[in-house]
């Protein structure tokens, strides 16, 4: 620590002995700026530093606009690394300079990232406050050609927060003004939100149209990144409309355009549907290769992103021999996910003969292999979270909280305490995701004990009541009973925080005579059930749910009506 600030002070030293000059300080600091926008989506690690020094500079002219261009700038990159939380610091920072200096334009731009971040967080509701701010102050500056990107991330809020004919109406209200005043690039944006959000409604054939609608425009088309979403999009439009020719064709063209972006998140998704067409087709070996290269690439871009952010902080808090520790830790943690993606990988290899051997036996036995398979995947799920939990608690927990005990121990003049908090609150996520992977109260005390730990934790989150009773139900259960009800509640539980807008949920399980009852019920905003049957196909977590109530030889009903509120019923026999 101490050669850092020896570093620093030199640094200092050097900016203000090179910097006396007020036009020398601006130079120095375009500079800066330049190298920033060059590098900051290639190289966001390498630009903190470039940041750093533009943030010395500002400070030691104590020029308030500089100030607020390094403290923007810097927040910029700290979300490109995904920090939120330090880049909306940073922003927040930068907009109270913006507004004592009364920097209008860099205001609304503040704000709008600002809101961007709030939506990467999944925080529609804040995002589309700071969205409106935003464009609140486009008008007060009659900067009106901004607000017309700003009118679509405001409907993709709503429609994110439930408000799906506001929202909709909305971009289709801002799509004909953009239109109207021939703004090409907010037609095709629109567009192109248009038909992403329905094709999560399942509006599949509107969303078919948007799509092919945007090749009206195809000489403004900006890139190869832009190709390559259109034509994955299209893909998985006409895979789920049935039409899988033309999804492969579209795909064929998606895995051109990945492949010379050289991008590997792209990649992943032509993998994904490569894989889902080679098995509607019957083709499983295939279809089974490619979705371990699906897993492959998905793992290795988590691991990057890992090694990026790890490679941010380290450089933000300057820590000694934090990079050694860290280092450690990621190959340790790299092997464990080799060995754990070698064991998913051969039990799927096993398991795609197993299935393709009985196929070309004995096709009349393809619905009764189709369940052995569900329940081996559900069964594979379960074992793999239960490992994974217990790894992290066990391995990376425990080597996060030897850090902590290292900076403890280093910690005499208060200067690693903002890293500790981080570090303990770190701890904190690990574990909670540990419990969420596999609650281990459920082996040790109980599906009740561990249904009411469940219901505590989601009022002590958030405002919705949960009360459960179960008490009556648990002996007349086996294991993979219980592990498959409690999955069954979790999930119920969940989409009725996500969907219902509901103040109360009861769980309730009842036995009679040989069977049982457990009802999952809250008083939300209720659906129609004609939309749920359209959507039950492509819906993860209602597939999760029927798959493992038939496991258990059971039954799944469903009884809403709008505005008061739905009930799940499952019914299974006592074992």
């Amino acid at each position: 620590m101490k050669k850092s600030t020896i570093l620093l002070a030199m640094l200092l030293c050097c900016f203000v002995g090179k910097a006396k000059d007020p036009n020398k300080i601006i130079q120095t600091f375009n500079e800066l700026d330049s190298k920033i926008r060059d590098s900051a989506e290639n190289n966001p690690v390498k630009t903190l530093e470039f940041c750093r020094q533009q943030e010395l500079l500002a400070y030691t002219s104590s020029n308030d606009s500089l100030k607020m261009h390094a403290a923007y700038n810097k927040g910029k990159v700290l979300g490109i690394l995904g920090i939120y939380d330090l880049s909306q610091e940073e922003y927040y920072k930068s907009l109270k300079i913006a507004e004592r200096i009364r920097h209008h334009a860099m205001e609304s731009e503040i704000l709008t990232d600002i809101a961007t971040n709030f939506q990467s967080l999944s925080d529609y509701k804040q995002s589309s406050i700071y969205f409106k701010k935003a464009k609140k102050k486009d008008y007060e500056i009659n900067e009106f050609a901004d607000t017309t990107q700003i009118n679509y991330e405001i409907a993709f809020n709503a429609i994110a927060l439930g408000d799906t004919a506001w929202g909709m109406e909305w971009m289709r209200h801002n799509l004909s003004i953009a239109k109207q005043v021939k703004d090409t690039q907010s037609i095709i944006f629109g567009l192109d939100n248009l038909s992403n959000v329905s094709a999560e409604m399942e509006e599949n054939q509107k969303a078919l149209a948007y799509e092919l609608e945007l090749f009206l425009y195809r000489d403004n088309w900006q890139n190869n990144l832009f190709r390559t979403g259109i034509y994955e999009h299209l893909s998985e439009i006409y895979f789920k409309l049935k039409q899988y020719d033309l999804s492969q064709i579209y795909l064929d063209s998606t895995f051109k355009y990945a492949t010379l972006l050289n991008s590997n998140d792209w990649l992943i998704e032509c993998y994904k549907v490569r894989s889902m067409l080679a098995e509607v087709r019957g083709d499983y070996k295939n279809a089974l290769k490619d979705h371990q290269v699906y897993l492959q690439l998905k793992d290795s871009v988590y691991k990057e992103n890992y090694a990026i952010k790890i490679s941010a902080m380290s450089s933000l808090y300057e820590l000694e021999n934090k990079q050694t520790r860290i280092t450690l830790l990621e190959k340790d943690n790299q092997l464990k996910r080799t060995q754990l993606n070698s064991a998913f990988v051969g039990a799927f290899f096993l398991l795609g003969i197993v299935i393709s051997a009985l196929w070309y036996r004995n096709q009349r036995q393809h619905r009764r292999l189709q369940r052995t398979f569900s329940k081996q995947l559900i069964q594979s799920q379960e074992t793999e979270r239960q490992r994974i939990a217990r790894e992290l608690h066990d391995s990376i927990g425990q080597n996060i909280l030897f850090i902590k005990n290292q900076l403890v121990r280093k910690n005499q003049n208060s200067e690693f305490t903002p890293i500790l908090e981080t570090v303990g609150q770190t701890i904190e996520e690990v574990r909670n995701i540990s419990k969420d992977l596999y609650p281990n109260q459920l082996e040790k005390y109980g599906l009740a004990a561990s249904v009411e730990t469940l219901a505590q934790n989601v009022m002590e989150s958030s405002e919705v009541f949960v009360s459960a009773d179960l008490n009556t139900v648990e002996k007349n259960l086996s294991k993979d009973a219980l592990i498959n009800l409690y999955r069954i509640i979790q999930e119920s539980v969940n989409n009725a925080l996500k969907h219902a807008q509901a103040t109360s949920i009861r769980i309730t399980a009842t036995a009679i005579h040989d069977k049982i009852e457990l009802t999952v019920q809250d008083n939300g905003k209720g659906f129609d059930k004609r939309i749920l049957a359209r959507k039950a196909q492509r819906h993860f977590g209602l597939l999760n749910m029927e798959e493992r109530i038939k496991l258990l030889l059971g039954k799944f009903e469903v009884e809403s009506v709008i505005g008061k509120g739905t009930k799940l019923i499952f019914t299974l026999p006592a074992f």
